[in-house]
């Protein structure tokens, strides 16, 4: 970067006051210099984008609308995946082993998986300003508002399978010729929701349109938008269906949906949100048929999956998962208290809401607006006689002591806590009033978790990666291969039709299991930090932490280099 910033003064842009200015900013905002001269109005984006190109020795190109672009060189990058990585193909050499792309960032490993999509090809970047790139993807979207409307959501293009989706249990509903094109349009866009796994459905208004998008396997994927003129009905519609309020256009509105598809019952959470271009629907999809309860299948290694089926099995204390939204705790619980649960134990949960319904199992939803909390929930639970209890989050100091309390009088507690790692979960508890002999006492065990996306089967493809590379990347690879490894086989996602061109299909967890040993409780009596406690862990009772877990999936072509570097961070 100080050569970057010489070449700035060299070109006149900046002074060498600014930029002393510009790296005081940058050392306490940990912004990067470029974003830091651009935020204080020094530079231009194309001037640094330009300053950049000469610190890397490449070309800085503009993308304008004279660019033509062959179509046989558009093809040779799947469009998705040219958008989402924000690069655009825009050349061939003339033997046709050279692809040249514009981007404005430079990723090695993005570069490494363009070179196996094009069939081997050199890749050889130009830059160029992101702004740039995303006009280009704005003018150059594969089809307009209204070509989109008229291609997927056309009276003739509509599946046929459109109408089998029925609401269970739906009262009568106006159908009349006008609500029977948004009738339709709702009916397709979950239709293809559950054909493609998503677990949420994005409908998001915007000035010139209503932008719909699935998330599958974790991650967002775009989907053809809506016309504007639309977006009313398609909005009442969900409402009506959820039994909401279509008249009120001003507040949040939350609703449930129960639809019946290829003869299995679908539960669809509703959230609506007013925003200043319309209301936002999102809809979760609570699939129970996707519901995995063997603990076998969740990911955890075996020798770790050993330690913990003998720790639920514990009569009394608390078994904690840790992770942020969205990375599968409650996957894990409903998992381990169905391996559990049995006629000779009284089970009752305390959910914020109830995902998925499990027989022999008592589950209560939380209603906070009526004062039935978590912590009151807990307490009435103890009048039930009890043998396992599980509570869907500990988030204040009220229900993680009464769920001390339980633990401590005989129960085995299960619940989850928002920390970043296992260690983490006991440095909260302390934050919260939690005295250390009690955390001591009940603690059985702590799980933090990720999840990782699973290589499609049918079209990943090998790739061979220098060794001291990703050692150098921070990728352990004497985990699985000797010191003196060269060339290490990964495998990178390419995409076909079985897994809608991402190149994954699913996803499995990632765990870091900290059994409560005698040292791990000594530490937490000393009130030892987080930090101090999974050193302990690691180097004493050889914890696999989540980055090892997540490199042997990788090792083990389970999953691919970017997705353990997304998940994960150094040990």
């Amino acid at each position: 970067m100080a050569r970057l910033g010489q070449i700035l003064i060299t070109r006149n842009k900046i002074s060498q006051e600014q930029l002393q200015e510009a790296l005081l900013v940058q050392r306490e905002k940990k912004h990067k210099l470029g974003k830091v001269l651009i935020d204080l109005g020094y530079i231009t984006e194309e001037d640094f984008m330009r300053a950049l190109a000469e610190s890397k020795n490449l070309e800085f190109i503009r993308i304008t609308d004279a660019l033509v672009i062959p179509k046989e060189v558009e093809n040779i990058v799947p469009y998705d995946y040219a958008f989402k990585n924000k690069i655009i193909p825009i050349a061939v050499s003339r033997d046709g082993n050279t692809l040249y792309i514009a981007t404005s960032a430079l990723n090695e490993v993005i570069f490494d998986d363009l070179k196996h999509i094009s069939g081997n090809k050199n890749i050889v970047p130009k830059l160029t300003m992101e702004t740039d790139i995303n006009t280009y993807f704005e003018a150059h979207s594969k089809k307009s508002f209204e070509e989109m409307i008229t291609g997927i959501y056309s009276e003739s293009t509509l599946s046929d399978d459109a109408d089998k989706l029925e609401v269970v249990r739906e009262e009568e509903i106006g159908k009349s010729e006008d609500q029977a094109p948004a009738v339709k349009v709702v009916n397709e866009i979950m239709m293809r929701a559950v054909d493609a796994r998503a677990s949420d459905i994005h409908l998001e208004p915007y000035e010139r349109g209503m932008y719909l998008r699935y998330r599958i396997d974790g991650v967002l994927y775009d989907q053809p938008a809506l016309p504007k003129k639309l977006q009313n009905s398609v909005i009442s519609r969900i409402k009506i269906m959820a039994k909401l309020d279509i008249a009120e256009r001003r507040l949040p509105q939350d609703g449930r949906i129960k639809i019946r598809f290829s003869e299995k019952e679908i539960d669809l959470r509703i959230s609506i949100l007013p925003t200043i271009h319309g209301e936002k629907a999102v809809i979760r999809i609570l699939d129970p048929g996707s519901l995995c309860v063997d603990l076998s299948k969740l990911g955890i290694e075996p020798e770790a999956l050993e330690i913990y089926k003998a720790r639920i099995k514990t009569p009394y204390g608390i078994l904690l998962v840790t992770g942020p939204t969205g990375s599968g705790k409650t996957t894990t619980l409903y998992s381990t208290i169905t391996t559990i649960n049995s006629r000779n134990v009284n089970i009752v949960t305390i959910e914020d809401p109830v995902e998925y319904v499990i027989q022999g199992i008592n589950q209560a939803q939380c209603q906070s607006d009526i004062g039935f909390t978590f912590a009151n929930a807990l307490r009435s639970f103890l009048r039930q006689d009890p043998d396992i209890i599980m509570v869907g989050e500990i988030r204040d100091t009220e229900t993680a002591e009464i769920a001390i309390n339980a633990a401590l009088t005989g129960h085995l507690v299960l619940s989850t806590l928002h920390t970043n790692d296992s260690a983490g979960a006991i440095t909260r508890l302390t934050n919260m009033g939690i005295e250390p002999f009690l955390i001591s006492s009940t603690l059985i065990m702590s799980v933090a978790q990720r999840l990782v996306r699973k290589l499609c089967p049918d079209c990943r493809q090998p790739i061979e990666w220098s060794a001291q590379k990703l050692n150098e990347m921070g990728i352990d690879t004497s985990i699985q291969y000797p010191p003196d490894t060269e060339k290490v086989t990964l495998y990178f996602a390419k995409g076909c039709n079985k897994c809608m061109n991402t190149g994954y299909v699913g996803r499995i967890g990632c765990y870091e299991i900290m059994d409560m040993t005698d040292g791990v409780r000594e530490l937490i009596i000393q009130r030892a930090s987080a930090q101090e406690i999974k050193e302990h862990a690691i180097k004493i009772d050889k914890m696999a932490t989540i980055r090892r877990d997540a490199l042997r999936k990788l090792f083990a072509g389970v999953t691919t280099l970017k997705e353990v570097l997304r998940v994960s961070s150094k040990d």
